[in-house]
């Protein structure tokens, strides 16, 4: 078949109090009310080093900045009538700010003090209902060394949007810190107007062959994944996981390529 290109416009929503959420957002909110829902299984955390002098003025005007640009920063979602919805707030609203800490007089210091403080902050849960959805802390480790955590819940971001965020703010930080003049492209539309959008393809019925494939697809007796492990699997689930790193020789790798 030949490739077809289709472009379809996205619209932005009629101006309301509370807007829908997307398939992908019911379907985290719903988890997040599960009484036996680890709630901070869905956090998102990164930490991000700086090195030199930061500006705090010009910093905290940049979070300020992207509170105002980005919808989803200062987003919220609340039951009405039974169903949930999604409420933009506006930066006074949310109540956000930065939490800056200086641990360079520290002289017990540690690497591994740091990485305790952040493993604590990303096992602090958010409340979807109050907000503000997105933490964000600046540690001073030294004159010219600092440390950046940002830690925000899945329903209003992901990785992708991650590395949106620390490129814009790094843009809109460089430009207050030099007293030069934002220039990042407006925003056509918000995370709300695509909500909308994917909600109005599934009523009008434009998701129905996409269902039908994967119905298709996935019909039928599927097979169990079940890997080999050390230990029993818990009756309980639990989201309990560490990263193991391991550097393998030139040799295995070449007779990994030549295998694939």
């Amino acid at each position: 078949d030949a490739l077809r290109n289709e472009y379809k416009l996205i619209s932005q929503v009629p101006e309301a109090s509370s807007y829908g959420l997307s398939p992908s957002q019911r379907r985290l909110w719903v988890i997040d009310q599960l009484e036996d829902s680890n709630r901070t299984a869905y956090n998102i955390c990164g930490s991000y080093e700086f090195e030199g002098v930061v500006d705090m003025k010009s910093l905290e005007r940049s979070f300020d900045a992207m509170i105002d640009r980005h919808e989803s920063l200062r987003t919220i979602f609340v039951l009405e009538d039974g169903e949930p919805r999604q409420l933009v707030l506006s930066r006074s609203e949310l109540g956000y700010s930065m939490v800056y800490e200086d641990l360079s007089s520290d002289t017990l210091y540690t690497e591994d003090k740091l990485s305790a403080l952040i493993n604590s902050e990303s096992a602090r849960s958010f409340d979807l209902s109050r907000g503000p959805l997105v933490r964000t802390h600046l540690y001073r480790l030294s004159e010219f060394r600092y440390v950046f955590l940002l830690t925000v819940h899945h329903i209003i971001s992901d990785g992708w949007s991650m590395a949106v965020f620390i490129r814009e703010i790094l843009a809109i930080y460089n430009s207050y810190s030099r007293g030069l003049p934002v220039n990042l492209p407006v925003l056509p539309i918000q995370y709300k107007d695509y909500a909308g959008w994917q909600n109005r393809l599934a009523q009008e019925g434009e998701l129905d062959s996409h269902r039908s494939y994967w119905h298709s697809r996935l019909s039928g007796e599927l097979p169990v994944l079940d890997f080999p492990q050390d230990y029993r699997r818990p009756e309980t689930r639990q989201n309990n996981g560490a990263v193991q790193e391991l550097i393998l020789g030139q040799d295995i790798k070449q007779l990994l390529q030549a295998k694939s």
